[in-house]
């Protein structure tokens, strides 16, 4: 297969192809595929997104992207032709033979926003990464499916007959969680995540069995189905793809069977309404074959949820659409024929608009309470933890993992991943990045899963580009996540400036910016910073007391902030503020809510928390609208603050706590926090958001 060459983002190419905001969350589809496929999609009548991965006459390996009716396309070239998966951001997860180099797993930022003829319709390492190397022990990587909220990736390897388990934040030549070996080559996979069961498709004709499959590491097979037209003897020739079928009371599978040859009309497929609880010889509840069908060789298929089957029909190079037939019963005859260059896998991607869109931590109104929040210590010379704890900080932290570098900076994203920025020593001195801690928001902390492992969990530093030199940062300690614009913001008071990466990009990655004029170690460091998607505008809290707004920031890439806004006292005179550390901004209310750490650590009650309203017209000395400093406050070095629309948290770092302030959009002046808890060497802060990774709704589930 040919590699394509790698290209660098650039800011204009970056502002072209970046995903449009939209005002709800457009959640993609979940659908694995192999060189097969499986999944289902979204709620009936949904549009739908089809994805046919195929090899091109040339040789290159594009993924064509149409409707329903597999029309109106765009292409990708992203240099893989096996099965895809996509989770419900619609990043896209695909398996990549390499043409006898080992094989990988290429990540792909929000597939929808691709097409062919700009910079990142090819894998590009700004904002795409792969899971490749010799750690890896990948072979022939057929298929990849995705447990959601666990944050796993199971990829088929026919090379040695095993599924290999990677977390879905890894990147890099990393070793596989846990591999599971199969009785013959396996080729697609079906994971019914609430069960914890996986259902694989293996040469031989049947269906391979792991029950508890996640929570035994490493997994072995439980039993095996093989179909059977008169439920006495085998039916089955080589299973390839494999779906769960939505809806109905069980759990329904469609398997297709690739036959004895690539001539004859002999390929079939395979409808179970509930395969829970069945194990050896199964008859099918629906059986499509012979002359009507006209099935050669399937090799991947794929569900929708509104009851249509599409399959890659390898021998013919065409696609087939089997219009529903019934509940869990299609058409006997397909509706639909469309021809391909060499098909391979399918993938369907439905955008069903689920909850409002909005960062995971960045809550301006929150539909649900705020049950948790995440916090980050770091004591000297010491990687410090990430705790997570209750959010009225009444009980102790009831989970605590080790992101296994000195970590100063705390984000979170939808998935119930946890960012920390990073320093390590580097070959010219220290330099700096984040660590990505898959699903630490969710489940880990607790039990086994105590440190960073890095088949789950990546780092993500700048690699450079000898072309396009940048500096790189020392010891960042704060950072955004955005999803809407798939960017991670840090900023670094080492070396004073602030970068943004790819959010899926790593572990070697590019900048896509920086900017760093007005800046200086001292007097002017870049501290908390957040990013509103909505307006395209960055807000920073600076050292010297005052906030530096980035307007177009995803645009016009200047170097210097288009506005400083310097907080003042009750008449707009002179400046009130001495040195920021924690900012938020409220897009719903437009305010800006900063921290002041005031003049030097151990000097009492001198922080303080600024409010600022019409911060979109705001410039040069300004009053806020409301100031909580004083004795009663607790605040000493109020470092990180984190925000849900109605109570705002602080981390004081001096004096290891961490406060609540209810209603804090109604206070001023010298007021107590509603509640406080005592967090030895707190440096950040972030609410945890309910219903993060969700299994169902949208494309995920049944």
């Amino acid at each position: 297969m040919l590699t394509l060459p790698r290209t660098r983002t650039s800011a204009s190419s970056f502002l072209l192809a970046i995903l449009t905001v939209p005002a709800a969350l457009v959640v993609g589809g979940c659908s694995s595929s192999n060189d097969g496929g499986a999944g289902s999609s979204g709620n009936v009548g949904d549009p739908l997104r089809t994805y046919v991965a195929y090899v091109r006459s040339n040789g290159i390996a594009s993924v064509f992207r149409g409707n329903e009716a597999l029309q109106t396309s765009f292409q990708i070239i992203n240099e893989a032709e096996g099965g895809m998966a996509f989770d419900y951001l619609g990043n896209l997860y695909q398996a990549d033979l390499r043409g006898g180099d080992g094989g990988a797993i290429l990540v792909m930022n929000q597939a929808s926003s691709r097409s062919y003829g700009n910079d990142l319709g090819s894998l590009n390492p700004a904002f795409d990464r792969e899971i490749f190397g010799f750690s890896t022990t990948l072979d022939e990587p057929r298929s990849v499916a995705l447990a959601h909220e666990a944050g796993l990736v199971f990829v088929t390897d026919t090379g040695d007959s095993s599924i290999k388990v990677f977390g879905s934040s890894g990147g890099g030549d990393i070793p596989p969680l846990f591999t599971a070996m199969t009785a013959a080559a396996p080729w697609d996979l079906a994971y019914d995540e609430a069960a914890d069961r996986l259902y694989a498709t293996l040469a031989d004709g049947t269906i391979a069995l792991f029950d508890n499959f996640v929570a035994t590491r490493p997994a072995g097979e439980t039993g095996s189905i093989t179909p059977s037209a008169d439920g006495l003897t085998p039916t089955g020739v080589d299973l390839r793809g494999i779906a769960l079928l939505p809806h109905g009371a069980g759990v329904g599978v469609v398997v297709s069977d690739f036959g004895l040859d690539a001539n004859g009309v002999d390929g079939a497929i395979y409808v179970f309404d509930d395969l829970s609880a069945a194990a050896g010889l199964v008859r099918p509840d629906q059986m499509l074959r012979g002359a009507t069908a006209g099935l050669r060789d399937p090799i991947d298929l794929v569900v929708s949820a509104d009851g249509f089957l599409r399959v890659v029909d390898a021998g013919p190079d065409r696609v087939l659409v089997f219009p529903a037939g019934g509940e869990r019963r299609f058409a006997s005859a397909p509706g639909l024929s469309k021809s391909f260059e060499n098909p391979r896998a399918i993938a369907i991607e439905p955008r069903t608009p689920v909850v409002e869109f909005s960062p995971a931590s960045d809550l301006d109104a929150p539909v649900d309470p705020v049950l948790e929040i995440v916090a980050l210590t770091a004591p000297a010379g010491m990687n410090g933890e990430v705790l997570r704890l209750a959010a009225d900080l009444l009980t102790a932290p009831t989970a605590a993992f080790d992101p296994g570098l000195p970590a100063r900076g705390l984000g979170l994203d939808v998935f119930g991943n946890v960012y920390t920025t990073f320093t390590q020593a580097g070959g010219a001195g220290p330099e700096g990045g984040v660590r990505v801690l898959n699903r630490v928001a969710l489940e880990r902390g607790t039990g086994a899963d105590l440190a960073y492992d890095p088949s789950r969990d990546r780092a993500l530093a700048i690699e450079g580009n000898p072309f396009f030199p940048v500096p790189k940062p020392v010891a960042p300690t704060a950072l955004d996540v955005d999803e809407p614009t798939s960017l991670i913001v840090l900023s670094d008071p080492a070396r004073p400036g602030i970068w943004s990466f790819g959010i899926l990009a790593g572990p070697a990655s590019e900048e896509i910016s920086v900017v760093d004029t007005g800046m200086a170690v001292g007097s002017a460091e870049p501290r908390g910073l957040d990013y509103d998607a909505g307006t395209d505008t960055l807000y920073a809290a600076i050292s010297n007391g005052t906030i530096y707004v980035y307007e177009s920031f995803r645009g016009v890439m200047g170097e210097s902030p288009d506005r400083t806004i310097t907080p003042a006292d009750s008449i707009g005179a002179s400046q009130v503020s001495t040195s920021l550390a924690g900012l938020v901004h409220d897009r719903s209310r437009n305010l800006v809510i900063v921290s002041d750490v005031g003049a030097a650590a151990g000097a009492a009650s001198d922080g303080a928390l600024y409010v600022f309203d019409v911060v979109s017209g705001a410039s040069g000395l300004t009053s806020p609208i409301a100031t909580i400093t004083g004795a009663s406050t607790g605040l000493d070095e109020p470092v990180s603050i984190a925000w849900n629309g109605s109570s705002l948290w602080v981390a004081d770092q001096e004096n290891g706590t961490i406060s609540r302030f209810d209603d804090f959009l109604t206070l001023d002046g010298d007021v107590a926090p509603t509640a406080t808890l005592a967090v030895p060497d707190v440096i950040s802060v972030s609410v945890k958001a309910q219903g993060l990774a969700p299994t169902s709704g949208g494309s995920i589930g049944q």
